[in-house]
């Protein structure tokens, strides 16, 4: 299955065929964002991505809001299991029956109709359940409808926290502003779009991006299972045992990070490889490392070059970031953006 997802959304995919679709999506939602008085980044950040993404892996279009259905699924998924109307678990349980039913509709329509196919992750998901006989359509619905929900939301989610951060640091938006003028200086073609190779050379804006992952992951943290007993420092972890690894234990651990909670990414360039490898895992590690990491990474940085090169923001009201349990904003972070 991750091999699967890698195929749709991984580095050789953004490298061969997403890169240009997905600085399209940027560019028009800058567009009309700009256009308007204000707006709540999270929300319209969620929109956007939530229809890239649906398209990208389904050949979907959403009708409009449906990305804030599939939030409130997410925000219910550690809520206290009270399933009564009004509580946020119900209104969860409500939302994810919606979202499983359109991803049930989604398979059975290309299923009976293979004319349409398109080499998508949902025709990859059919052509495995040929030949895998533990890929049922239960298993695959739920497939399908994990993977749209993590993709759009933690992604969403990045990005909204990278503003909120640059909001409060001109001096870093300075030196991103010096950085994506120099590839635009250098482009071959003005009228052309993000290269490949631009993308590779945006040493600072990666450097931003993983500051602001660092510093606060959208989930409480990452969940794996013992497959055999663990010995810790004298205690021992059971076969079979759920373990939640809180990556802030690592991230903002002082001995590793001078000055863990401020905003500075200028840390990036004297930060051994091997302490990166041990302590940053925002996306996890190893063999189940999040097959996403790149298109999140990708989608911020292209989405950056437009808005420093092109726009100018200021922010409105809010940007409160709380977590219960997830990462969220209070009463929203709204935003007004110009065009230069």
């Amino acid at each position: 299955m991750r091999n699967m997802v890698l195929s749709q959304i991984g580095a050789e995919a953004l490298r061969e065929r997403i890169l240009p679709d997905m600085e399209e999506t940027c560019q028009k939602a800058l567009v009309d964002w700009s256009t308007k008085e204000s707006l709540d980044v999270k929300k319209a950040t969620s929109s956007v991505i939530f229809d890239f993404t649906a398209k990208l892996l389904f050949g979907f279009e959403p009708e409009k809001n449906m990305s804030e259905r599939f939030s409130y699924i997410f925000q219910g998924l550690l809520s206290f299991p009270l399933n009564i109307p009004g509580t946020v678990f119900h209104k969860c349980l409500k939302n994810q029956k919606m979202g499983l039913k359109l991803m049930k509709d989604l398979m059975d329509e290309r299923r009976a109709m293979p004319e349409k196919h398109r080499g998508d992750f949902l025709d990859q998901i059919l052509d495995g359940m040929k030949t895998e006989s533990f890929m049922s359509d239960d298993f695959a619905v739920f497939a399908m409808f994990a993977i749209l929900l993590a993709s759009f939301e933690i992604l969403s989610s990045s990005l909204t926290l990278a503003l909120v951060f640059l909001t409060e640091q001109p001096m870093v938006v300075k030196e991103l502003q010096k950085e994506h003028q120099e590839i635009l200086q250098n482009r071959e073609r003005r009228e052309g779009g993000v290269t490949w190779k631009e993308y590779k050379s945006m040493n600072f804006t990666m450097q931003v991006v993983n500051e602001s992952l660092r510093m606060l992951n959208v989930g409480p943290g990452i969940m794996r299972r013992a497959i055999k007993d663990i010995h810790v420092n004298g205690y021992t972890i059971p076969e079979g045992w759920t373990i939640v690894i809180a990556q802030s234990a690592l991230q903002l651990n002082p001995e590793t990070y001078d000055d863990p909670l401020s905003f500075n990414p200028w840390r990036w360039k004297n930060l051994e490889p091997t302490v990166v490898a041990k302590s940053f895992i925002p996306f996890g590690g190893g063999a189940r490392m999040c097959a996403g990491a790149d298109f999140t990474k990708a989608f911020i940085a292209v989405f950056l070059h437009h808005l420093i090169s092109k726009y100018s923001w200021e922010k409105v009201k809010g940007g409160e970031i709380i977590r219960s349990p997830v990462i969220g904003f209070g009463d929203g972070f709204y935003i007004k953006i110009r065009s230069k």
